[in-house]
């Protein structure tokens, strides 16, 4: 929030153009994670325990949800997929595979306060990019 505070939401699955309705939860300012446990601990990909052989995403939100890389009014959604990220392409195929990837999507930015402009001209950041 803008006062320090910070504010979650369990989304669910959420497929192509897909919506959904926020109920958020308040969390006092300097609150730490991780949240919505009984939730995570339903998938594999985010359960406290890891199953040999399965990947396991949770540290990796841990980190994308952590909240000292927040800044006041800054808004993210974090989620997960078990589906194969469309154009990637390993050479040489394997005859099986397993598929997991984290999403962080920053829908709002922290604001900065009044834009002003850069102190520097191009000419300056050209020159000494040359310099080096």
């Amino acid at each position: 929030t803008e006062t320090g505070g910070i504010e979650t939401a369990w989304v669910g699955e959420l497929g192509p153009h897909g919506n959904v309705e926020l109920a958020l939860r308040a969390h006092a300012a300097g609150a730490k994670g991780p949240w919505w446990t009984d939730q995570r601990e339903i998938d594999v990909e985010t359960k406290e325990t890891q199953v040999a052989g399965d990947f396991n995403l949770r540290k990796l939100i841990d980190l994308a949800e952590d909240p000292g890389d927040l800044r006041p009014g800054e808004f993210r959604l974090i989620g997960w997929t078990d589906q194969e990220m469309p154009g990637l392409v390993i050479e040489p195929a394997a005859p099986q595979s397993q598929h997991a990837a984290v999403v962080v999507a920053h829908l709002r930015y922290a604001n900065d306060g009044d834009t002003r402009p850069d102190v520097n001209t191009k000419e300056q950041v050209v020159r000494h990019d040359r310099a080096d």
